[in-house]
């Protein structure tokens, strides 16, 4: 299970999410993260561990960065801070749901209260991981998500599926 984290510091609330065992076998191997972060140490370590199980990552250090290399880039998992200048977490997720809604998000913070672990659920965030991030927690989440953005993306139909790819034309040429 992974953890999703409300409060703070070592009184906090920690509850679980259930999640397929068989994920954590599943390879990462040419998933797309992008990370948002704005300490540069977490950063090198999100981006080291993923590239060591065979990511390709791309690193940013707020929000408004995050959008303008999704508008160029395709990803699978977003994995983001809540706090970060310019644009924080929480708008980035608003901004990115909107456009991208099959979009793997997973959270990592130190500092997390009630509202925004229940922004994030209202955001389609089923992903919370404390800071200090437990690598196997990570990993397990990032495989998660992975495996449900191709259950999300998989198309109902042929036209459907033309109209997202489309879409995601129409946006790449805008930004």
């Amino acid at each position: 299970p992974l953890p999703l984290v409300r409060g703070q510091g070592a009184s906090a609330w920690t509850g679980t999410m259930p999640m397929d065992t068989s994920a954590s076998t599943q390879s990462l191997a040419g998933a797309r993260v992008l990370i948002l972060d704005d300490q540069d140490l977490m950063r090198r370590f999100l981006q080291r561990v993923l590239v060591g199980e065979g990511c390709q990552v791309e690193t940013v250090r707020n929000g408004k960065e995050g959008l303008q290399v999704l508008l160029k880039q395709d990803f699978d998992v977003v994995i983001l801070d809540l706090r970060m200048p310019e644009m924080d977490g929480m708008a980035f997720l608003q901004e990115a749901r909107k456009i991208w809604p099959w979009l793997g998000l997973i959270i990592t913070s130190g500092y997390l209260d009630d509202r925004d672990v229940e922004k994030a659920r209202r955001a389609g965030v089923t992903r919370v991981l404390p800071k200090p991030v437990e690598i196997n927690a990570l990993l397990d989440a990032v495989r998660a998500e992975v495996r449900l953005k191709s259950e999300r993306t998989r198309p109902q139909s042929a036209d459907l599926f033309d109209r997202m790819q489309y879409q995601l034309g129409v946006l790449r040429q805008i930004g």
